[in-house]
């Protein structure tokens, strides 16, 4: 087996074509899994890229929301995902009328689901959308607090996640600082499409724990296979799963590597 095989490649939003049956596609690239491959081969930017919430216009009810997610479970957990920390952009459905709560309800029916039947532990993280009006950010904190999903164990985390160009970390420092009062763990992408100075700022304005993507901290690091299995044990020590969980993830990540000769960089 190659490495590349172990790891995760789920296309999830090729998923989305299956759920037009219920309703008309909301664009020419989302009439097929075809023409939306297509689509993604001519991307440009990130921007380019983000075109895909146009897509989300075919979830609508908790059962929509619910087969999205299980598709993914059961597709990653093909590819030897055994734990995900899932990020959800609430206001991108609140915004087309589709009440938070919906959203929530097919989200957690699939997370059931996923532990019960495969065996893989799931843990969600809500987001706010950098290129919205910081008002709407706020509005989707208030609704969070207002449920107790923060504290409940609902969700695991809050972050940010969407256009980093022209949104700089330290716009949505107050926003972060009202979610860390409750105790909440934080994360955001970042280093993403911006630089590596992208990734500094958030740990300087936004308290977060940990950075999602952080791509563009290869500009700056030649990094080793030692220095990877570090990044992946890491990663699991990092995550928000339970101590016992970890335990299991990280003996994974050690078996990958003697599996592919790299035993010197095993714990």
């Amino acid at each position: 087996m190659h490495p590349v095989a172990t790891m995760c490649k789920s296309p999830l939003h090729n998923l989305l074509t299956a759920l037009p049956k219920r309703r008309p596609p909301p664009d020419p690239a989302y009439t097929s899994t075809e023409a939306l491959l297509a689509r993604y081969g001519r991307f440009t930017c990130l921007d380019d890229f983000l075109h895909y919430y146009l897509g989300m216009g075919v979830l609508v009810t908790a059962d929509d929301f619910e087969a999205l997610a299980w598709a993914y479970f059961v597709k990653a957990t093909s590819q030897r995902v055994r734990h995900a920390e899932v990020f959800f952009d609430p206001k991108a459905h609140t915004a087309r009328g589709v009440a938070y709560d919906v959203v929530v309800q097919g989200l957690l029916a699939a997370k059931r689901r996923a532990e019960s039947e495969l065996g893989m532990t799931v843990e969600y993280i809500v987001c706010i959308l950098r290129h919205l009006p910081l008002a709407d950010s706020h509005v989707l904190v208030d609704t969070v607090l207002d449920r107790g999903h923060l504290v409940d164990g609902t969700l695991a985390g809050f972050g940010m996640v969407s256009s980093e160009k022209n949104f700089p970390p330290e716009l949505f420092a107050d926003i972060y600082s009202r979610v860390a009062k409750t105790g909440t763990r934080l994360t955001t992408h970042a280093g993403e499409e911006a630089g590596p100075e992208s990734i500094a700022a958030s740990l300087a304005h936004l308290g977060v724990t940990r950075i999602d993507h952080g791509c563009r901290v290869q500009d700056t690091f030649a990094l080793s296979v030692k220095d990877w299995a570090w990044i992946a044990r890491g990663a699991v020590e990092g995550s928000w799963c339970g101590e016992e969980r970890k335990q299991e993830l990280t003996a994974e990540v050690d078996a990958v590597l003697r599996e592919f000769g790299h035993a010197d960089a095993a714990a």
